[in-house]
């Protein structure tokens, strides 16, 4: 039998779509349930081991409680409370971000601005000597 794990809950439920706040909640109970039926065992006279193995097995399987989160739609993260909502500020956050992007990454690459600054002003003369010509040869 596998023993209960705090770490695969916490991600087990951070992947189900549980707000962070809940998740930190959820294993700070259990971990505190977990530690009151730990001492109670070992007041019985268990080692402490075997002490541990019990108390984290009467915790349950991480899926049962996983399942019972996502149960209750309040302790969802606003993303999967609300996808459609979640969709508009992510396509408002793209809008801002795909424009800004090339600013900020050159803006990261100091060296770069230079070498795009002037091959882009060789392109343009270049474009304009073409464009000029071919007027002359029109008119």
């Amino acid at each position: 039998m596998q023993t209960f794990s705090f770490k695969k809950l916490e991600q087990d439920l951070a992947a189900a779509g549980a707000a962070p706040v809940v998740i930190a909640r959820i294993t700070h109970e259990l971990k505190d349930h977990c530690a009151d039926a730990e001492e109670a065992a070992m007041a019985r006279g268990l080692r402490p081991a075997i002490a541990r193995h019990q108390a984290r097995s009467s915790l349950g399987s991480s899926d049962a409680i996983v399942s019972a989160v996502v149960a209750q739609h309040s302790l969802m993260d606003w993303r999967h409370r609300w996808p459609h909502s979640a969709r508009c500020v992510d396509s408002l956050a793209y809008c801002v971000a795909l424009p800004a992007a090339p600013f900020l990454y050159c803006a990261s690459h100091p060296q770069w601005i230079v070498r795009w600054s002037l091959s882009s002003s060789l392109a343009a003369c270049i474009t304009a000597s073409i464009l000029f010509g071919l007027q002359w040869l029109i008119v």
